[in-house]
């Protein structure tokens, strides 16, 4: 629900300048901007989180998941208003490529290698799957370090499949779980710094001694207290990542932390989407602006969408 709200916030400004918004900022839901589209409309990041979360409560399936992010992308489903106007560059790709095998083998999802379609080179590290990753949450509670992380680089790797992309929604995850158990911002990002360590000693990763210079930042904590200026949200998953931990890290209640996200400019509506889902994760519920809510296109399903996640994310604690 959150972030479906920090979407619609980013969506209409998409692209546009840290010192555009700094001229004309935004404090509430706009439409007709980047996109064609009416206010409280959201993108290509809450149409696949909605997929994945449908998919969660049918029983996690990962050829089902393409398939129903094939009909998003073919058909309109799962968009907020029937209409698809927002899609990444990788995640096109490997859709089309997706799609091409499956005809090949005769409408079989079972047999399409999925992985093979996804971008896998150290140009390939948009953030076009940890934009998705959230709801998976509710699925690692039950699982050991190794199966966490081996459930959150088989997600990604539908689409993006570098280590870097992987790494990048693994901590997200990770930092995700630790704050919904702990309730306390320091000591959720120390257990999400010491699971992203673990992930770099996994042997069958052979992780490259480089990718912990992409991570540095994120690794030491400084990007928490970094000046603004330092801070870049493009749509370089690394950047996005760090936007996200920067904007949150740096708000004291649910609503600031949205308008510092979505006003840093470029890739608003993952960013603002991704932080207010880290926001709603420790501020109280009733945090969440209800005016902003109610505008958000189809919020009725959004809500009806959210509450099912939750009984199925208490229930499978309950086991």
């Amino acid at each position: 629900m959150s972030g479906f709200l920090g979407d619609s916030l980013g969506t209409s400004v998409e692209f546009q300048s840290r010192e555009e918004l700094k001229r004309n900022p935004v404090t509430s839901l706009r439409g007709w901007g980047t996109y064609p589209v009416p206010p409280g409309t959201w993108s290509d990041d809450s149409s696949m989180t909605w997929c994945t979360i449908e998919s969660i409560l049918e029983g996690y399936d990962l050829y089902k998941l393409v398939l129903k992010y094939l009909d998003w992308y073919r058909n309109g489903s799962y968009t907020a208003t029937g209409v698809l106007f927002d899609i990444g560059i990788a995640t096109r790709r490997a859709l089309d490529c997706v799609e091409a095998k499956l005809e090949q083998d005769g409408g079989d999802i079972g047999k399409v290698d999925i992985t093979l379609c996804s971008g896998s080179g150290e140009h390939d590290n948009g953030n076009g799957s940890l934009m998705r990753s959230a709801p998976l949450v509710v699925l690692l509670n039950s699982l050991n370090f190794t199966e966490r992380f081996e459930l959150i680089r088989e997600n990604s790797s539908i689409t993006h499949s570098h280590i870097r992309s992987v790494l990048a929604c693994f901590f997200f995850c990770e930092l995700l779980l630790a704050m919904l158990e702990t309730k306390n911002r320091e000591m959720a990002y120390a257990v999400a710094v010491n699971s992203l360590e673990r992930a770099f000693t996994l042997e069958q990763l052979s992780v490259p001694t480089s990718e912990r210079l992409a991570f540095k930042r994120i690794l030491s904590g400084e990007i928490l207290d970094a000046e603004e200026e330092e801070v870049f949200s493009s749509g370089y998953v690394i950047h996005t990542l760090e936007s996200v931990l920067w904007s949150f890290y740096q708000s004291n209640n649910f609503e600031e932390t949205i308008f510092t996200a979505v006003n840093l400019g470029e890739d608003t509506d993952t960013v603002c989407s991704l932080a207010a889902q880290l926001g709603a994760s420790y501020f109280p519920e009733e945090q969440i602006p209800q005016d902003l809510l109610a505008g958000v296109q189809r919020i009725d399903e959004v809500i009806a969408l959210a509450e099912k996640l939750e009984r199925f994310s208490l229930e499978l604690n309950r086991k």
